[in-house]
């Protein structure tokens, strides 16, 4: 059966089978579904109960199975729609170590197109005309026409970034597909990175404009309490206060070393240019890396409604409550009874249970002690009945047991 396709042994033991099997039972997807045959013992019931794994996964996805109908789920598929809309908001905070990855790339994507001598001096002079919104567009423009002609790494990290953004939707969705979703998802993280970064040489420009150098750093005005204390506190607090504004003014820094660049053009020294870069870091990070994972998490939590990127989609978001296992009892007839139990919120913090350390040395088995686990959770676990199936014997099987 190896050589077939998928499936053949599958279909062959329920064949032989016939209606003696009762109950298929699976747990390779992590939450609790149940689907049941459309027409009463004409099929047995699927159940997937995988409700102990890492992360959860959807329910909202309603799995089309051939003469059977979903009977039961945990979570239920409408908390399920509720989480995946978290991920754009979430998925920053939960994934700080592809956050890092990203953010690096983005700094390669346009730092060494930085800065636009000239370029943002022409833009900063038509804002008071043209608008911002207009300035900024034409900007952008211009910054990736630098790439394009001048710059070699951040050439390579856009088109680097294209090419996996638009190969990251899954092969399922067809080749039309995954182009409609994922150049627009890559073309969203570059003009991100490259807006970012033109937007902040825009503020750079307004930083230096006429009058407004002298209201910071060493030159701001100071508090009068300061001006009044008595000698020689008066000069020894405004000496310390300066040097401290003037030290910590960072914006101003990366305006002096800006204009440092640009002064000397094409004979400007390295360490000049990875002085600016340096400096202006930070803004950028701060700026960039939040849009872009908001970007990537709204694109998730979009492609999970749609029923794809399942496992990256709530992998992403950990979620860790929403457990559940299953209960099985046979009764002295053969008939089957299951229980599936749900618990809607884990315990994260535990402490010894106080009856456990009473029978420690009682010498009965952890299943005939009333408390079997040393450890309990702080705060109370209601765990909940979220389904019920009974599997009565057929009528050929009771026959066969007489």
């Amino acid at each position: 059966y190896y050589k077939k396709e998928s499936g053949r042994m599958h279909k062959h033991l329920l064949t032989q089978l016939g209606t003696k099997l009762r109950l298929l039972l699976a747990g390779d997807i992590h939450h609790y579904s149940r689907y049941s045959a459309k027409i009463a013992q004409e099929g047995p019931e699927l159940i997937i109960s995988g409700g102990g794994g890492a992360f959860l996964h959807p329910t909202h996805l309603n799995v089309d199975v051939a003469g059977y109908t979903r009977a039961a789920t945990f979570p239920s598929p409408a908390i399920s729609r509720a989480l995946a809309i978290r991920n754009p908001f979430q998925f920053r905070r939960r994934n700080w170590a592809f956050e890092i990855l990203l953010g690096t790339f983005m700094v390669l994507m346009v730092l060494p197109a930085l800065p636009l001598c000239g370029d943002a001096e022409a833009a900063f002079e038509a804002w008071s005309t043209a608008g911002l919104l207009p300035t900024w567009a034409g900007l952008v423009w211009k910054c990736y026409v630098r790439i394009l002609e001048e710059t070699t790494l951040a050439l390579a990290a856009q088109v680097g970034m294209a090419l996996v953004m638009a190969s990251f939707p899954e092969a399922q969705w067809g080749q039309d597909r995954r182009l409609f979703w994922g150049i627009p998802l890559g073309m969203s993280i570059s003009l991100c990175t490259v807006g970012v970064a033109c937007g902040l040489e825009l503020a750079l420009m307004a930083l230096g404009a006429d009058g407004h150098q002298g209201k910071r750093g060493a030159q701001a005005e100071l508090p009068a309490i300061l001006r009044n204390l008595p000698a020689p506190w008066t000069d020894i607090g405004v000496w310390a206060l300066r040097s401290l504004l003037s030290f910590f003014d960072l914006p101003m820094h990366i305006y002096n070393s800006r204009a440092a660049v640009c002064a000397a053009g094409a004979e400007a020294p390295r360490s000049l240019v990875v002085l600016y870069e340096v400096l202006m870091l930070p803004y950028f990070w701060v700026l960039a890396t939040p849009i872009a994972t908001f970007i990537l998490g709204t694109y998730l939590a979009l492609s999970s409604l749609c029923g794809r990127h399942v496992d990256e989609a709530f992998s992403s978001l950990r979620i860790e409550n929403f457990k559940n296992f299953l209960r099985l009892h046979i009764d002295s007839d053969g008939s089957l009874h299951i229980y599936a139990i749900g618990i809607g919120h884990v315990g994260r913090q535990w402490k010894e249970d106080p009856m456990w350390r009473r029978e420690e040395d009682s010498g009965r088995a952890p299943a005939q002690r009333s408390a079997p686990s040393r450890w309990m959770p702080v705060d109370a676990v209601e765990p909940m009945l979220v389904d019920y199936i009974h599997l009565p014997v057929h009528r050929t099987e009771k026959k066969t047991l007489a």
